[in-house]
């Protein structure tokens, strides 16, 4: 009995063995249909996909632009349209809470800070209320940093002297660059810093988080600081 299994086990690696010897024919699968083409004409950044704007169920974009073209939204839902539907969104857009009052708003590449309207403005229901360009420098991430209950987006990490700066959200947050939070980089030896996170403690407690390294990519520390 001991060899009867023995030789069914066998073949069964066997034949497994000689199936995956044969080639598998993929021209024909669906995964790898082109479903649209289009030229861009010049180098493409990174592209961003935005499910549910203005929490609209089933209104997901995808966002990005080109150096030649400029900036694009193309919807992807229920079907991938290129036809340029709004050019306000631009690339990273991240929800930000301008007024404390729903919906999110969004804060985009541009430093254009974007509400979400009734929707009588089609196809995309956003209209920019405010600008922080020029004093913010490029979102990369929402949180609410300050604590207040109200998302913030954090900017510029590690660029331009600068450790990061912040735009706060809320109803007390100020206009324009009065939104602000601007947190130079620690003294200290020359590092290539990269934010981590940026926080208020329970204790009242300012605290950043950063990985840092030396101009020689030598000497990697994860840096814990108390800002006052």
């Amino acid at each position: 009995m001991r060899r009867v299994v023995m030789i069914i086990s066998l073949t069964i690696i066997a034949s497994t063995a000689m199936i995956a010897q044969v080639p598998i024919d993929l021209s024909q699968a669906r995964e790898f249909q082109v479903v649209w083409k289009i030229l861009l004409g010049a180098e493409l950044f990174p592209l961003t996909y935005v499910p549910s704007v203005c929490g609209v169920e089933g209104f997901d974009v995808i966002a990005g632009a080109t150096i030649r073209s400029g900036r694009f939204t193309w919807r992807t839902n229920p079907r991938i349209d290129t036809t340029n539907i709004d050019r306000s969104l631009g690339i990273y857009p991240f929800l930000y809470d301008a007024d404390g009052i729903p919906p999110l708003e969004y804060v985009n590449s541009r430093g254009h800070i974007l509400r979400c309207t009734n929707g009588e403005q089609t196809p995309l229901p956003l209209q920019a209320i405010d600008t922080v360009a020029g004093c913010a420098g490029f979102p990369e991430r929402s949180e609410d940093v300050d604590g207040d209950g109200y998302l913030d987006v954090l900017c510029d990490i590690g660029g331009g002297g600068y450790t990061t700066r912040v735009i706060r959200g809320g109803p007390n947050a100020g206009k324009g660059c009065q939104r602000i939070i601007t947190i130079p980089k620690p003294p200290g030896r020359d590092k290539y810093n990269t934010t981590e996170a940026f926080w208020k403690s329970a204790s009242g407690v300012w605290r950043l988080l950063q990985h840092e390294r030396d101009s020689n990519a030598l000497s990697p520390w994860m840096m814990l600081y108390e800002v006052r």
